[in-house]
Order: C-alpha cells, then structure tokens, then sequence
C-alpha cells in the first residue's frame, strides 16, 4: 500500500477510466530516486483493468542504443506493423531494426507510434506504463514524446516515470512532481514497518534527515538511534547509505550468486545473453535466486528485476573495477550478433584507453544510428569511438562527425565544442578547411555573422587549391552571411573567386550552388538582372545524385525558387523541397529552413500557414540556441502582422515576442537589429499595416530582385 500519495493515485485513477472510453490521458510522473514514482506505477498497472499493458523501463546499458526503449515499448504490438500505411510501417520497421532501409522520414517514426498504438487501441484499451524514462535514448523519448502529444480520443493511457534531470523530451508532457511525504504520512510509514515506537521529535528528526523520501525513510529506519542522536539540522549521506545498505546484502551473497549478480546489473535487457555470460563465468544463471531471496532482484519467466534502481546502482557502482570491465568484456561476446549498440557499448565500457575495436564498433553503431534517424545517438558514440582512437588524425575525422551528428540533433553548444576539439587534431588542410567551414555555418546560425563570413573565407582559402567543389560551396555559405550582414563588397569578393570554382570542371552541385550564391550577391550590389538570370541558370543545373541527403546545404533547395518567386518548375521543385523539409530535415537545421517557408507563405496568401511556420521556427530556434535565426523569425513574424494591420503584435514580436532579440553588438543580425529600432513607425490601421518601419528587416535586400523580376521577367 502505498503512504500520502492518495492524490497522485486518484489522478491515475481518472486518467485509466478516461481511456476506456476513448478519453486519451499522458502523465509524467517526475520526482527523486526512491520517492514513489515506481510504487506510483505498479498502482497504475494494478487499476488498469480491461487494459492491455505495455511496459518499458529506460537503462543506463540502453542509453546509447537507438530506439531501444521504443522496441520495449511496442514489440508486443509489431504483428500489427503490417495494418500501418506503408511509409508509416516502412519508418518504425526501420527504426525497430525489423529491417533496414532508408533513413525515415523526421516525423515519421512518431507517427508510426501513434498509427500503431491508436490501432491497437481499436481492439482493447492500453495501458502505456514507462519506468526510469530518464534512461531512454533521445529517439526513442522524442518519437513517443510525439506520439503522446498527439492523442485526444483515443483509447490509450500513457504514465510515465523519470527522474528530474536532463532535458528529456518527454518532460514537456503534462507532469505530476512528486514531492517528499509529509510528517503525518512519514510516521505512517514508519508505525507500518513495526520496530520502534515513534515519538514526534523523532518522527521530525527522521523525516528531515530522509528528506521525506519513502525508500530512504523504509530502509534507515533502522538508524533511528544513531539519527536522533546527531544535532539537529545536521547533513545525512542517504545515497551513501542507502547504497552501503544494499552493498551489504550484495556482498553477503556466495561468490557464484555475486558473480551473475552484477552480470545482471551491468545488463539484464536479454536474459539468453545474460545466461551465456554467466555460463561463460563459469557460473548458473539460477545462483541468482540467491539473490532473490536477499530481496535484491524478482526472477519472472523471461526477465531478472531489479528491486529498485538504486539496488542496481549499488551493486554495480560498489564493484571493483576490474570486476566491472570483465563483465562488460563476456556480455560484449555474449550479446546476439544483430545487436550492434549493445554489443559496441559493453566492448567500449571492458575497454581501457585506445582501443581499436570498440572504436570501430562504435563508429559502425553511430553510422547506423544516424541512417535511423537517431543524431543524438551517433553523437554520443562518436565521442566514445574518439575516445578509444590512438591515432590523432582518426580521432578528430570522428570527432568532425560526432559535431555533425550533434549539429543535426539540435546540440548546438555540444556540436560547437566537438568541432573545436577536432580542429585542433585536423591532419591535413582540407580537414581543418571541412572543420572550419562547420564552425562557420554555426556561426550563421547562432553567433556572429562577421566571424561567421570570416571562418567561412578561411575555409575556402585551405579548401581551394584540394577540392574546388568544396570551396565553391564555402564561398556560397560566405555569400549567404554576406547577405544579411548587406556586405556587398565581401560578397563580389566571393563572386569573383566563385567565378573560377564553377567551371566546366566543377560538379553539377558546387555549379548549382555556387552560381545561385553569386546571384544572390549581384542582387546584393545591384546588378538585378545579372543576378536573377543566375539563379535562373543555377536552378537549370541537373540535380547531382545523392546531392540532397546533404542536409547541411538542403537550404539552397528552397532558397533560389524563393528568391525569384516564379512560377513553373521552379515553383514545382521548390513545392518538393518544403515537402521533404516537414518530413526528413533534422531539428538542427529546421528552425531557419521554417523561417524560409513561412516567409513564402506570408509572401502570397497563406497567411495562417506563416503564423504557423514563424511560431514553430521560433520556438525551435530558442530551443537550439539558434539566435540569429530567431531574431530573423520574429522579424518575418513582426512583418507578417504589420502587413495584416495588426500593429501592436507587430510591435510585441519586433520586441522578440517578448523574448531578446539580439542586439546590434559586432554587426551581428544588422537587419534584425534595425527591425528592433524601428520598431514604433508601423504605417497606418487595419489594411494599411504594410509595416514601412519593419520592412527594412526583410525587404531590403530582396528589394533588388523584385526589381530584376520586373525588369528582366
């Protein structure tokens, strides 16, 4: 029975009868190791009657691997995969490892799970109950993070445990935080577990020195004495003791029971695995009822259970170390074949310094995770693969592609750190131009415009004279920061060395790429119709195969058919790309890309669509960290609302919605920074707001094309 959680149990109790009759509840339950949330979840399995459950819990060996919890969670339900539309199945099979295949699709997954988890529902209620969701992968919390969100009359209830650290995505769901129990509900816990009478000073004493938490309270009350006798206000190692406690009974056990013991906490996710461990240890599984009868673990027909994760945590942190590589080393070999993750993690964990195996294993899962869609995932490989890397050049290449991977995840600080670190290892200047090319796209996005321009004139100087493709492609990104920088002069700088990158010798794509940017520019200085005419003859270019799966320049897709806003084919591809954008484009590139599109719409009739489009950018772009991008966003948003006569929204948004903007400080967001001052001149009422003031933002430096369009088209 569970003590003075009466109310968090009546809430479960509504949700569970909601989704019976088709009234879809999500609760995240957060709150401290050992405070309730997993005594909170067996009720909701017990009150789930007439409801099929599906259960998960999130484990440290699991954090790694991509959309692990997510195959706890549905595997029950794969016969069902087949029902799903195809590209829906085809997504989650991929991601589930079912099969392989393309990359899916960025929404995809979820909404697979949520495809499948409403179909299921069709046949009998469910009961999603997910413990220690803190240990999910990033993928696997963001794809049912989704998934939740998006249930409304559905026969599904979703509960969700996990501890208040991290930024998992399932934290912005509705979230019920547990507290600590009160006095009364302490000295009920306490009289429930017999022993000692409790007086009320020691009641207080005991309920300050355990924080009110229920498990610390049950498993020190056996301290009473040696509590109430230390001065009042005085600091109580509970984790430390908690800890010793179940050290004690850990250590207690027979060499054998010990040994499977801490296979078992080192990973219990495959219980064959975990048997031919043992086996290779030279022990039984089943010396681990020893254990169980040490009221450590529950042994159930497939699984060995942990009586709570702080007992896990106990033995395997109270191992020696030794003893901990060496059952990473036998479940490395033990693990089946197919798991790649598991596999490349235990060999990462037995190993000590360089090791080339677990880094390349490492690297093969991270490669794998990126085609699934899971960037964080990679990242977080890649790093470990660097790690064991001995040679200083291989070491940086993976450290380039961790930064890429943590790009794409939308880890801006993290991806800026890992490509400092391997610029600095950078063995030839074509790696340090790659490296330096990435740190100034960032810089784009999030900093300084004028140090971004200035990584990416440096790039293209390393990269010229050993890949002129790459170094067209650097002067464009130059261009590009040029242009909202309204540095006419940097950008016919690029020009003029673009001009002798984009011969007949350079790909379609450096081509393509390359012209568009020197369009741009010329537009920029002026010259409209010079310019337009390339941007014409750029999107003329035939696409170079595999050219789009480079999502670090998938912007220039969208940018030419909207900087000519003509119609035809251009208009055409233009209509693919946004298609591709909403589906396949990772979070990290998303928020400028949405700014993009919204300001087509907001440029013709789809003034619903740009209010969407710029409130999603935003919000993905505080999210990332992507100021300059932001502050473009507000500036598209304040003009949109001008433009609808909508004055003091206008001005709310030029303020940054009611954020910061940031400020003119190194010529950083020039354009930006004027919407901020002149933010008050909005021209006229209702159906004269076309917002003079705000144009500046936005207008000016597309002022040269629509002059070319009406001269030259």
């Amino acid at each position: 029975m569970l003590v003075g959680r009466e109310v968090e149990q009546r809430v479960i109790d509504q949700l569970l009868a909601g989704a019976r009759v088709g009234d879809s509840g999500v609760l995240v339950i957060s709150g401290d190791p050992g405070i309730g949330k997993t005594g909170l979840l067996a009720h909701t399995r017990a009150r789930a009657t007439g409801m099929r459950i599906l259960s998960a819990r999130g484990v440290e060996a699991e954090r790694e691997v991509a959309f692990g919890g997510l195959h706890q969670l549905c595997a029950p339900l794969l016969p069902l995969l087949d029902e799903l539309p195809g590209p829906q199945s085809e997504a989650l099979a991929v991601a589930l490892a079912v099969h392989s295949g393309p990359t899916p699709e960025r929404f995809a997954v979820g909404a697979a799970v949520l495809g499948l988890l409403t179909r299921a529902a069709d046949e009998e209620p469910l009961a999603l109950v997910v413990d220690d969701a803190h240990l999910f992968d990033d993928s696997s919390a963001q794809a049912l993070a989704f998934a939740a969100r998006r249930l409304v009359s559905d026969r599904v209830a979703v509960v969700v445990a996990l501890r208040p650290v991290g930024d998992s995505p399932l934290a912005s769901l509705p979230t019920l935080h547990l507290g600590p129990l009160t006095m009364e509900s302490t000295r009920t816990l306490l009289e429930g577990a017999g022993a000692v009478r409790w007086t009320s000073e020691r009641i207080a004493r005991f309920h300050e020195a355990t924080g009110g938490n229920p498990l610390a309270i049950l498993d020190l009350a056996g301290e009473a004495e040696r509590l109430a006798a230390a001065p009042a206000h005085t600091p109580v190692a509970l984790t430390g003791a908690l800890l010793a406690a179940y050290s004690r009974k850990a250590l207690a056990l027979s060499a054998e029971a010990g040994t499977a013991l801490l296979l078992a906490a080192t990973d219990n996710h495959d219980l064959a695995a975990l048997d031919r461990a043992c086996r290779a240890a030279g022990v039984g599984l089943a010396s681990l009822e020893e254990a169980e009868r040490a009221g450590l673990v529950r042994l159930t027909g497939g699984s060995v259970e942990f009586r709570h994760p702080l007992v896990r945590a106990a033995v395997y942190g109270e191992a020696d170390p030794t003893a901990r590589r060496r059952a990473h080393r036998l479940l490395a070999a033990a693990v089946a074949p197919d798991e790649l993750d598991r596999r490349a993690w235990h060999r990462a964990e037995a190993a000590v310094g360089p090791d080339s195996e677990a880094a390349e294993l490492l690297e093969a899962a991270a490669e794998a995770a990126g085609r699934r869609g899971a960037n964080a995932v990679a990242a977080a490989q890649l790093v470990r693969s660097a790690a064991h890397t001995a040679d200083a050049g291989l070491r940086g290449a993976r450290l380039l592609r961790a930064g890429d991977q943590a790009w794409l995840a939308g880890a801006t600080d993290d991806a800026t750190r890992l490509l400092r670190q391997s610029l600095g290892l950078a063995a030839t200047p074509l790696e340090r131009a790659r490296v330096l090319g990435r740190l100034g796209t960032i810089e784009a996005r999030c900093g300084s415009l004028e140090q971004a321009k200035d990584l990416l004139f440096a790039a293209a100087a390393e990269a010229t004279p050993l890949d002129p493709d790459a170094a067209a492609v650097l002067l464009a990104d130059a261009i590009e920061a040029c242009f909202y920088l309204c540095d006419s002069a940097s950008a016919l700088r690029a020009v003029d060395q673009l001009a002798d990158l984009t011969g007949p010798r350079a790909s379609p794509s450096a081509r393509r790429i390359g012209w568009m940017a020197s369009g741009f520019a010329l537009v920029l200085a002026g010259r409209a119709d010079r310019g337009a005419d390339l941007v014409r003859a750029a999107m003329a270019q035939p696409a170079e195969p595999g050219a789009g799966g480079d999502q670090w320049r998938f912007r220039w897709a969208l940018m030419g058919p909207m900087f000519l806003r003509e119609a035809g084919e251009g208009r055409a591809a233009m209509a693919e790309a946004i298609r591709t954008v909403r589906t396949v484009v990772a979070v990290g590139i998303l928020p400028f890309l949405l700014t993009l599109i919204a300001r087509d719409h907001a440029a013709s009739d789809g003034w619903a669509d740009a209010e969407a489009g710029y409130a999603e950018a935003i919000r993905l772009a505080h999210e990332t960290g992507h100021d300059n991008d932001r502050a473009l966003a507000h500036a598209g948003f304040a003009w949109l609302l001008a433009r609808e006569g909508r004055a003091q929204e206008s001005r709310h948004q030029s303020r940054g919605g009611g954020g910061v903007v940031p400020q003119p400080q190194d010529r950083r967001v020039p354009l930006a920074a004027r919407l901020h001052q002149a933010r008050d001149p909005l021209a006229g009422g209702p159906g004269q707001g076309d917002g003079r003031g705000l144009t500046v933002t936005l207008g000016r430096v597309s002022a040269g094309a629509s002059a070319g369009r009406r001269r030259v088209g």
